[in-house]
């Protein structure tokens, strides 16, 4: 054995050996076809999860200004027929119309029909003097 602080070749290989060797076994797959394929997989998937990525800001982009906050249906055809009751009112310069007995979803018979594009509507609706829809209903209810 070799003194104290001096490593010999009888100690065996050293620290240095080793990354020295290493370093070589480095520089030498850094040319080889194994390196390259390596190096193209690890590229092609970066290149994969990087479109991913893109892909997932675009669509939740793309969601966000394509969802517009719209009220329920039956809140949309409501405020159809209270236009249409104060265009008619407007029209005729009334303060004050005949308030509805029943509710009604059938418009054609109806001085309201004429500022609708439908007919009728799927729900039912009652109305007092003044023209506010007092009622809403899933069928024909006395108001």
């Amino acid at each position: 054995m070799g003194a104290v602080g001096h490593i010999s070749e009888e100690d065996g290989p050293s620290v240095l050996d080793f990354a020295t060797g290493l370093a070589g076994v480095a520089y030498s797959l850094k040319g080889s076809t194994w390196s390259r394929r390596k190096r193209s997989r690890i590229l092609a998937a970066a290149g994969l999860i990087v479109l991913l990525l893109a892909l997932a800001v675009i669509i939740l982009s793309i969601g966000t200004y394509t969802s517009v906050d719209r009220p329920p249906e039956p809140v949309v055809e409501m405020q159809t027929i209270q236009t249409a009751i104060d265009a008619m009112m407007s029209d005729g310069n009334l303060y004050r119309i005949t308030p509805s007995k029943a509710a009604s979803n059938s418009w054609s018979d109806h001085p309201i029909g004429a500022y609708l594009r439908d007919p009728s509507t799927r729900y039912y609706y009652c109305w007092d003097a003044t023209g506010a829809i007092t009622g809403h209903f899933d069928s024909a209810t006395p108001c």
